[in-house]
């Protein structure tokens, strides 16, 4: 597969490790695909998995097409071996289950973020059908801020704020 998207994809994920926003395996993305993406690759899709649980309802995201990063995979490794570390998965009709139809050719199974990422992109395409990204990182200075700041919104993304103001 040699698509814009999954260029975009790896550069993504590539990007956000260059940046240090990754510690070990910490964070994962989902793509809510677009009609076109999936024309572009449905002929290597395989379909003979068996439908798995979500672990939520999102009916609006019925039948849809997700290209997401596979549980316990480092970002790092997504530009060297893309098929090993993302897959393509299908919903089904009622938006409850998932089968992975393309990528994690040496087994695995979608982020385990994978309930909380289609509850959000299922908000925001309500909201803005454009919106088709859940980006979750762990950069090392915010997590370093939870050990020694005091767990209050306000104080908390004050010093955010003053830190890191982009």
């Amino acid at each position: 597969m040699e698509t814009t998207l999954k260029k975009q994809f790896i550069k993504l994920c590539s990007d956000g490790f260059r940046e240090g926003w990754h510690e070990r395996n910490g964070g994962n993305l989902s793509y809510r695909m677009k009609e076109e993406e999936i024309e572009e690759v449905k002929a290597l899709f395989h379909e003979e998995k068996e439908w798995q649980p979500i672990g939520a309802e999102v009916p609006n995201l019925a039948n849809a097409y997700f290209m997401v990063t596979g549980s316990g995979k480092y970002f790092r490794n997504v530009e060297l071996d893309f098929e090993s570390n993302v897959c393509i998965i299908k919903l089904d009709e009622k938006g409850e289950k998932y089968k992975i139809v393309y990528g994690l050719v040496n087994g695995g199974r979608p982020t385990s973020e994978l309930p909380s990422h289609l509850l959000n992109l299922s908000v925001i395409k309500k909201r803005d059908e454009e919106l088709r990204i859940v980006y979750h990182a762990h950069p090392a200075n915010i997590v370093a801020l939870t050990f020694v700041l005091p767990l209050d919104d306000v104080i908390f993304t004050r010093e955010i704020w003053e830190m890191e103001t982009e």
